[in-house]
């Protein structure tokens, strides 16, 4: 079943791109997510940490 769409996606014109978008969207998002994880509030990081607890 894979090789239908293998077969399938090799033959679309420009089909290489997408995974090199897709690769530059993660490391975007993981990115951004470290930098909001290190430059966040710690008060903020409580709170949202007893949420659950409330």
């Amino acid at each position: 079943m894979f090789s239908f769409f293998k077969r399938y996606a090799e033959t679309i014109t420009g089909v290489d791109v997408y995974p090199k978008i897709s690769l530059i969207i993660f490391f975007v998002f993981f990115i951004a997510l470290l930098w909001f994880t290190f430059k966040a509030d710690k008060k903020y990081i409580e709170e949202q940490a007893n949420i659950p607890l409330d």
